[in-house]
């Protein structure tokens, strides 16, 4: 299984530089009580320069979440705050600058294993220990203007209308979630 924090603790300089600031943030012993997972690009070494730092919350009272997400984190530069819909479920969405790094904090009332950012870290993961050569190849389509799951699709030759749901179900065809 795929760990993503200690993908970055033992990752590449700027990896190891993600994981300091987390830890020097304070969001994961912060926020522990909400079963925090660090998601994306980053710990698994396929991110630009616009990647941010995705972390997700499983959150049963999203006014309290919210509440504190913005006394722990209002200072911090560009903070801002929204409680949006995604796929038909409510969600609060933090987003702020760290010592040099995007934050996106994501929190909703689902385990954060069975949530969509986790899911497409795990597949990606496995594709990427078992297609290496992808992760020149993903980069190079995020550059493009794909999205991290379509350029996923791409590379395995998908279909990628709809590239978030076809790399889930790619996922569960091969039991990688």
């Amino acid at each position: 299984m795929f760990d993503s924090l200690l993908a970055l603790k033992k990752g590449n300089s700027y990896q190891r530089r993600a994981y300091d600031v987390i830890q020097e943030v304070g969001v994961l012993n912060e926020f522990a009580s909400y079963d925090p997972i660090v998601c994306g690009t980053i710990p698994l070494n396929i991110h630009d320069g616009d990647s941010d730092l995705d972390i997700i919350f499983y959150v049963h009272d999203l006014d309290d979440f919210a509440r504190r997400l913005s006394e722990a984190y209002q200072s911090f530069k560009s903070f801002s705050l929204k409680t949006i819909e995604v796929n038909g479920s409510t969600v609060v969405k933090a987003n702020f600058y760290a010592y040099g790094f995007e934050f996106e904090l994501f929190g909703m009332n689902q385990p954060t294993n069975r949530q969509n950012a986790y899911l497409h870290m795990m597949v990606e993961g496995h594709i990427l220990m078992n297609h290496p050569e992808f992760m020149e190849d993903v980069r190079h389509l995020k550059r493009e203007g794909f999205t991290t799951e379509a350029a996923f699709c791409e590379c395995l030759g998908l279909d990628y209308q709809n590239p978030f749901e076809r790399l889930k179900d790619y996922g569960k065809e091969h039991n990688y979630i």
